[in-house]
């Protein structure tokens, strides 16, 4: 099965540090089967405004706020004041049945950065920002 939805955009993290926060929340997919793998693909453009004695910012895609089960999910950047497009893909396993949330996270890699988000400019608009739900069996 595949679906897919449009996150809203323009969500800000206003102070990021070494320990992984909540950006946002994204959107939810419902897992129709039993014992299926859910492959999540995002595709947005990621920033921060300043960095501040960090040498990045690292941003994960979760599943109801839990990291993927099968590799990482995550994308860096390392230049502040700039938006990067990027495509992050995470696969999950043990998910129940049911509606599921997606939501981004970020943290830093050393010291602080401000306002850490996705879709800056807000151009969902335009069709920037998209999650990719694959269930496979």
């Amino acid at each position: 099965k595949i679906s897919a939805f449009q996150p809203t955009g323009c969500q800000t993290l206003a102070s990021a540090t070494t320990t992984y926060q909540k950006v946002g929340e994204m959107g939810t997919f419902t897992k129709s089967l039993a014992g299926t793998i859910i492959k999540l693909t995002l595709q947005t453009n990621i920033y921060a405004d300043t960095l501040t004695s960090a040498t990045g910012v690292v941003f994960e895609l979760r599943v109801d706020d839990i990291p993927t089960t099968i590799g990482n999910a995550t994308a860096l950047i390392r230049t502040a004041g700039t938006f990067e497009p990027v495509s992050i893909t995470g696969v999950f396993t043990g998910l129940t049945n049911a509606s599921h949330t997606v939501s981004l996270w970020a943290k830093t890699t050393t010291g602080t950065a401000t306002n850490a988000g996705w879709d800056q400019g807000c151009l969902n608009a335009s069709g920037t920002n998209n999650v990719l739900v694959e269930e496979f069996k």
